[in-house]
């Protein structure tokens, strides 16, 4: 069972969108947040990306980093869907959203797959940012908890603009379990790119790019604070590396 008493270290941080709510005991993510240096061109870029009254899904919202300014550049005609497996992180997510005065979210504490299905969830000791759907190569040094899934397919609201995925090298089952979703004029996906990750999960570069046939891919520099199109795909598939990347795919057009 899940302890809450994690949440005695929490303390606020300031965001581009306000105060937000973390652990700042854990080492990876809670230290970006204090320095405010997570993902900070993914925030500005968020502002081109997304516009009153649309619609945008957030998968592996963590603490709603990408959430709440997802929430206030929808605005109240707008709507978000963010879903956060880890007991923890959801409830901060909740918090968060609260004090950022939004009410235009659904908040769903499950995981997204390719199907309807219990998984696994090994929660990393010091690192909010690092719960993981498989725990194949070190599945004793990680606390480890049964949480349902559902498909992306079954609870989006509608014709989507923005789908953001940050899953541990769990994102070729989440974009299988989305195949309606994918084709139904959804614009953009920011996606983290982590090879290491793919395989680790039994998926595969070369899978998840197969479902992103109708995007153009970019690569996100956010030291440089721009992006680049990776042409061919292949460039990317180098499996063994543990290296991690930031892509923005845009939907191709027809012409």
């Amino acid at each position: 069972m899940t302890s809450l008493n994690w949440y005695d270290n929490c303390q606020p941080y300031d965001s581009t969108h306000g105060l937000l709510t973390h652990n700042p005991k854990t080492d990876g993510l809670s230290s970006a947040l204090q320095r405010g240096t997570h993902d900070a061109f993914h925030q500005s870029l968020l502002s081109t990306l997304l516009d009153k009254g649309d619609i945008a899904v957030d998968v592996g919202a963590n603490v709603g980093s990408y959430t709440v300014p997802m929430a206030k550049l929808v605005g109240s005609a707008g709507k978000v869907l963010a879903i956060e497996p880890d007991p923890l992180n959801f409830h901060l997510l909740r918090a968060n959203l609260s004090k950022a005065c939004v009410n235009n979210t659904t908040c769903l504490m499950v995981g997204a797959s390719d199907k309807v299905e219990n998984l696994p969830l090994y929660r990393h000791a010091n690192n909010s940012g690092d719960s993981r759907t498989w725990g194949k190569y070190e599945p004793l040094t990680r606390a480890a908890e049964t949480i349902p899934a559902i498909t992306l397919d079954s609870v989006v609201p509608g014709v989507i603009k923005l789908l953001k995925i940050d899953v541990q090298g769990w994102e070729a089952r989440v974009l299988r379990g989305a195949v309606e979703t994918l084709s139904n004029d959804l614009a953009f996906i920011l996606l983290e790119y982590w090879p290491y990750g793919l395989v680790s999960s039994g998926s595969s570069c070369e899978e998840l790019f197969s479902l992103l046939t109708s995007f153009d891919i970019h690569v996100i520099d956010n030291r440089r604070r721009t992006f680049r199109k990776v042409l061919p795909y292949t460039n990317l598939f180098e499996p063994r590396t543990n290296y991690v990347l930031d892509l923005l795919c845009t939907r191709r057009s027809c012409g």
